[in-house]
């Protein structure tokens, strides 16, 4: 990844590794992730933090981002009726403190914030539409309110 990010990086395009969850698994003590993590070069390779995978991975979403969200120009902003069953919801209608994941990603001036979801309880372009507004709202507050963070 490191070879392929630095080729991409001469190009000016960015390398991102998209966080799937079952980096978190547990190899002589550490994580997949923190093997990962140790072994690339962040000036070629970032993340691209899904904060609905990383819960799944049974991590603190918020506190991965915190943690890691200089390193991630894009953030996926699915959301979770709960982090034990895993039901994908509307952004902002779920258990993941988007709000708080927002004022990372501004705070670290992430380009992208991907809306994702991929079980519907409702009509498709309704979910997105749901999402699209709340995405909306949580980017405004979280804009005004950033600077406290």
């Amino acid at each position: 990844m490191n070879a392929w990010g630095k080729m991409l990086k001469e190009h000016d395009i960015e390398f991102l590794y998209h966080i799937h969850g079952y980096e978190f698994k547990l190899f002589d003590g550490k994580t997949g992730f923190d093997i990962f993590i140790e072994h690339i070069n962040t000036e070629y390779v970032k993340l691209e933090i899904d904060v609905y995978w990383v819960a799944a991975g049974g991590v603190d979403a918020v506190a991965f981002v915190e943690k890691y969200g200089h390193l991630s120009p894009s953030i996926h902003f699915k959301d979770c009726v709960d982090t034990k069953d895993l039901v994908d919801t509307e952004v902002g209608d779920g258990c993941i403190d988007m709000l708080k994941v927002a004022q990372v990603g501004i705070k670290n001036n992430a380009e992208w914030f991907i809306v994702e979801q991929e079980q519907f309880n409702k009509p498709s372009i309704e979910s997105a539409q749901i999402s699209a507004k709340n995405l909306t709202e949580i980017r405004n507050k979280a804009a005004n309110t950033t600077s406290h963070i």
